[in-house]
Protein backbone atom coordinates (compact mmCIF):
# COMPACT_ATOMS: atom_id res chain seq x y z
CA UNK A 1 0.00 0.00 0.00
CA UNK A 2 1.59 3.69 -0.72
CA UNK A 3 1.81 6.31 1.32
CA UNK A 4 -0.80 8.07 -1.19
CA UNK A 5 -3.36 5.34 -0.04
CA UNK A 6 -2.89 5.61 3.57
CA UNK A 7 -4.37 9.17 3.04
CA UNK A 8 -7.70 7.72 1.45
CA UNK A 9 -8.26 6.12 4.93
CA UNK A 10 -10.60 6.99 7.14
CA UNK A 11 -12.55 5.97 10.05
CA UNK A 12 -14.39 7.82 13.17
CA UNK A 13 -12.35 7.46 16.23
CA UNK A 14 -9.27 6.71 14.33
CA UNK A 15 -7.30 5.81 18.03
CA UNK A 16 -10.55 3.88 19.58
CA UNK A 17 -8.56 0.59 20.77
CA UNK A 18 -10.58 -2.60 19.85
CA UNK A 19 -10.09 -5.84 21.87
CA UNK A 20 -9.10 -4.36 25.02
CA UNK A 21 -6.73 -1.56 26.38
CA UNK A 22 -3.93 -2.86 24.70
CA UNK A 23 -5.57 -4.14 21.17
CA UNK A 24 -5.17 -2.67 17.71
CA UNK A 25 -6.84 0.67 17.09
CA UNK A 26 -9.67 1.43 14.32
CA UNK A 27 -7.25 2.52 12.23
CA UNK A 28 -4.69 -0.38 12.46
CA UNK A 29 -7.54 -2.68 11.74
CA UNK A 30 -8.30 -0.49 8.17
CA UNK A 31 -4.80 -0.36 7.13
CA UNK A 32 -4.57 -3.84 7.72
CA UNK A 33 -7.65 -4.73 5.73
CA UNK A 34 -6.14 -2.58 3.03
CA UNK A 35 -3.11 -4.23 3.10
CA UNK A 36 -4.66 -7.63 2.74
CA UNK A 37 -7.73 -6.84 0.50
CA UNK A 38 -5.96 -7.97 -2.72
CA UNK A 39 -5.53 -11.33 -1.26
CA UNK A 40 -8.68 -11.34 0.87
CA UNK A 41 -11.36 -9.84 -1.56
CA UNK A 42 -11.47 -12.60 -4.50
CA UNK A 43 -12.36 -14.94 -2.08
CA UNK A 44 -15.48 -13.05 0.15
CA UNK A 45 -16.80 -11.22 -3.57
CA UNK A 46 -20.70 -12.38 -3.67
CA UNK A 47 -20.67 -14.18 -0.46
CA UNK A 48 -23.18 -13.14 2.23
CA UNK A 49 -21.18 -10.66 5.03
CA UNK A 50 -22.24 -10.02 8.60
CA UNK A 51 -20.19 -7.34 10.52
CA UNK A 52 -19.81 -7.18 14.16
CA UNK A 53 -20.76 -3.38 14.94
CA UNK A 54 -20.03 -1.93 18.36
CA UNK A 55 -20.97 1.68 18.06
CA UNK A 56 -20.19 2.35 21.78
CA UNK A 57 -17.03 0.19 21.83
CA UNK A 58 -18.12 -1.42 24.97
CA UNK A 59 -18.85 -4.96 24.58
CA UNK A 60 -22.15 -5.03 25.72
CA UNK A 61 -23.30 -3.00 23.06
CA UNK A 62 -21.99 -5.03 19.95
CA UNK A 63 -24.30 -6.47 17.37
CA UNK A 64 -23.97 -8.35 14.13
CA UNK A 65 -25.45 -6.82 11.32
CA UNK A 66 -26.27 -8.69 8.25
CA UNK A 67 -28.96 -6.23 6.35
CA UNK A 68 -28.45 -3.06 4.34
CA UNK A 69 -29.82 -0.17 5.82
CA UNK A 70 -31.38 3.10 3.98
CA UNK A 71 -28.36 5.47 3.50
CA UNK A 72 -25.53 2.85 3.35
CA UNK A 73 -23.06 3.77 0.63
CA UNK A 74 -23.11 2.26 -3.45
CA UNK A 75 -19.64 0.86 -2.76
CA UNK A 76 -21.44 -1.51 -0.54
CA UNK A 77 -22.34 -4.83 -2.12
CA UNK A 78 -25.76 -6.05 -1.45
CA UNK A 79 -28.11 -8.80 -2.79
CA UNK A 80 -31.36 -10.05 -2.20
CA UNK A 81 -32.30 -13.24 -1.17
CA UNK A 82 -35.52 -15.05 -0.29
CA UNK A 83 -36.94 -17.44 2.31
CA UNK A 84 -39.21 -20.19 2.41
CA UNK A 85 -42.17 -18.04 3.57
CA UNK A 86 -41.65 -16.13 0.74
CA UNK A 87 -40.19 -13.02 2.12
CA UNK A 88 -37.44 -10.90 0.38
CA UNK A 89 -34.77 -9.23 2.18
CA UNK A 90 -31.70 -7.84 1.13
CA UNK A 91 -28.06 -8.62 3.16
CA UNK A 92 -24.26 -7.56 2.72
CA UNK A 93 -22.76 -8.52 0.27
Amino acid sequence: IAESDLATIWVTNPERRLFGKTGPTKLDIAVYYALVGDFMLPHIIGRPVSLVRCPTGKPQDCFFQRHAFTGMPPSVAVFESTNSEGETKTYLS
